[in-house]
């Protein structure tokens, strides 16, 4: 039995992890986080607005509707956390910086444009790129996630670790009413 569930296991990796991210993302849409795009210039009532409707992760983009960063939920839990959690998880966020001495006022956050608190250069790919290269950027990125975009730049989504471990998973067979907690 034990041999069985590792083999299903083993299967699905080696399924999962040799698909192009296009393929993957069509596959496993529903496993994928919702995500929204935005210009530099958003103010930030607006950017907490799409944060609340459940999109967990801001893509900035310019004029041209190339990427300049990204607004995860994670860069707005660290920018109210202690000193020292905000220092060491969000290194590369502009506000991180400015965090580490002291805690944002209201009347700060609420005139804070979507670029001034976006982590600069999110590991992004193409979406012919495998689901295994993803990984290996995402960790030698030292991020969770990644940006997938078509060869001309044009914004296809989001994929995360989270959502190709739930892949593995379900090609396994080994769903679980509770893979959402």
């Amino acid at each position: 039995m034990e041999r069985d569930v590792a083999a299903r296991f083993y299967k699905a990796i080696e399924a999962v992890l040799s698909m192009k991210l296009s393929e993957f993302m069509e596959k496993y849409r529903e496993l994928l986080p919702r995500f929204a795009l935005v210009e530099e210039e958003m103010e930030m009532p607006k950017v907490l607005d799409l944060l609340r409707s459940g999109r967990h992760y801001i893509i900035v983009v310019d004029k041209k509707n190339r990427v300049k960063g990204i607004i995860s939920y994670i860069d707005f839990m660290l920018m109210f956390g202690r000193r020292r959690s905000t220092a060491m998880f969000a290194p590369f966020s502009s506000v991180s910086r400015s965090l580490r001495r002291s805690r944002m006022p209201y009347e700060t956050l609420i005139g804070l444009s979507a670029s001034d608190i976006t982590t600069i250069l999110p590991p992004h790919l193409w979406t012919d790129s495998l689901v295994e290269d993803a990984l290996k950027y995402m960790s030698s990125a030292g991020t969770n996630y990644a940006v997938v975009t078509t060869r001309e730049g044009v914004v296809v989504g989001i994929v995360t670790a989270h959502a190709i471990f739930r892949a593995v998973l379900k090609e396994a067979r080994f769903e679980d009413r509770n893979l959402d907690s």
